[in-house]
């Protein structure tokens, strides 16, 4: 009797039009879900995508659990769909993100089958627990992450990578963007075939702001958190090695919205001896990549610089930041959503008077922004295309592009609608439609739209 009374309950909800919210899947259910999505590539672009997967563009108020290594940068996210083409089934996508925007690229053009995490009994994430599950996966990223040879926890999917995200376009992999210690990844593509879009069919997706990070705890430079466009290229090309070398750098703001500028002076940099520590990303980062290309041009014209190598490369957003911490006088490059909820002794640098968000990206008041770009395996399967086609148009347009404080909606792009620049800026929640674009060359200026 009481089972009739439940049923009779579900029945009269169902035929009421109530919704009833599926509760998160558990790594057994997640690991056999029959829907597998295999993303991989930009790690400050996954805090983005996780949080559009759980919104109404996917998870659609069901439980999403979160499957996350850490260091190495393994990740999955999985849910029954509520929304997309398998609304009802319950998905599983994986998001790799150890190796940045390179393993988004490369290994998908090459159609080369790269390591993912591990869901079964045999890898490392508890078995029975939803919501926010910590994985572990044997090896660390200077021993294992070249090679891919990590010991636990991870898998090679039987197909080879699928979907990737880079937060350049991919044809800025090449030249010393391109990691040539990796051996995973199969063979250095020209940057020819790396727009192709036959080879490699791509789409802008959203723009990204990136920024600065120091350690300000020594003595010398306590306090600081301003530097010059000039002192950031002086410092990635090694010519500045102390804090010392560092000039004051100038306090420059500009409202967009009046055109009124104030200059002054900055703080002085450095009162004593503090070496300067750089924290990199490794050959292949889309941070990285951005970050040489912003400040010197790299592989952009014959006599552009590279970034000095200062012996110690990251595999991921976390890694640089606890590099950064861990080195007194240090400094660092990492998306800005990850510049909120730093640790003890790290902060946000402004550049030359500014200290990013996304909206001064928006109105062109600040200027390292890139634009993401999603790719697709040309012979990709039939559920992995069809998540690549239902997705990226969403990544494009500013009501269902990702709610996090590093991104912007590109104008104009696509045949989305509500991506129109203006003043004011045109505003979904905490994104913006920027006024600017670099229309999918990173090695071009932003141009102003409105």
């Amino acid at each position: 009797m009481r089972n009739l009374l439940v049923a009779s309950a579900v029945a009269a909800a169902l035929s009421s039009g109530a919704a009833m919210a599926v509760t998160a899947p558990t790594a057994v259910q997640a690991q056999a879900a029959a829907i597998k999505i295999y993303i991989s590539g930009s790690s400050a672009a996954k805090a983005a995508i996780k949080a559009d997967l759980a919104g109404t563009d996917w998870c659609n108020g069901n439980g999403m659990t979160t499957f996350a290594a850490g260091t190495p940068d393994f990740n999955a996210f999985s849910c029954t769909a509520a929304a997309g083409p398998f609304n009802g089934q319950t998905t599983t996508i994986y998001y790799r993100a150890e190796g940045g925007s390179v393993v988004g690229v490369l290994p998908v053009i090459n159609k080369v089958a790269i390591k993912q995490l591990d869901l079964s009994a045999a890898g490392g994430c508890p078995q029975a627990t939803t919501g926010a599950v910590a994985c572990v996966v044997g090896g660390t990223p200077a021993a294992n992450g070249s090679s891919d040879s990590w010991t636990s926890g991870v898998f090679t999917p039987a197909l080879a990578a699928q979907v990737g995200i880079s937060d350049l376009e991919p044809k800025a992999f090449v030249g010393d963007n391109f990691p040539t210690n990796y051996t995973f990844i199969g063979p250095k593509r020209s940057a020819t075939d790396l727009k192709s879009q036959t080879l490699l069919p791509q789409n802008i997706v959203f723009q990204q702001v990136f920024g600065l990070i120091i350690n300000n705890t020594p003595a010398g430079i306590a306090g600081v958190n301003n530097i010059s466009t000039q002192s950031v290229r002086d410092i990635l090309t090694g010519s500045f090695t102390n804090w010392t070398s560092v000039p004051a750098a100038p306090v420059t703001t500009s409202d967009r919205t009046t055109l009124v500028s104030k200059v002054g002076a900055g703080p002085a940099v450095a009162n004593a001896s503090t070496p300067i520590f750089l924290c990199n990303r490794e050959a292949g980062s889309g941070t990285r990549t951005g970050t040489s290309v912003y400040f010197l041009g790299d592989e952009c014209t014959s006599t552009a610089s590279a970034i000095a190598s200062s012996g110690v490369d990251n595999f991921s957003t976390g890694d640089e930041i606890t590099c950064v911490q861990n080195h007194p006088g240090a400094i660092g490059y990492v998306s800005i959503d990850k510049q909120a909820g730093l640790p003890a002794g790290v902060a946000p640098l402004a550049i030359d008077g500014v200290m990013p968000t996304n909206t001064k990206a928006a109105l062109g008041q600040y200027t390292w922004v890139y634009e993401a770009s999603m790719q697709l395996n040309p012979s990709a399967d039939a559920n992995n295309t069809a998540f690549y086609n239902y997705y990226f148009p969403k990544l494009q347009a500013l009501a269902t592009a990702p709610q996090s404080a590093q991104v912007n909606v590109v104008p104009f792009i696509g045949s989305t609608t509500g991506n129109t620049p203006g003043l004011p800026l045109t505003v979904s929640g905490a994104i913006n439609v920027s006024n600017y674009t670099r229309s999918g060359d990173s090695c071009t200026a932003l141009a102003e739209q409105y």
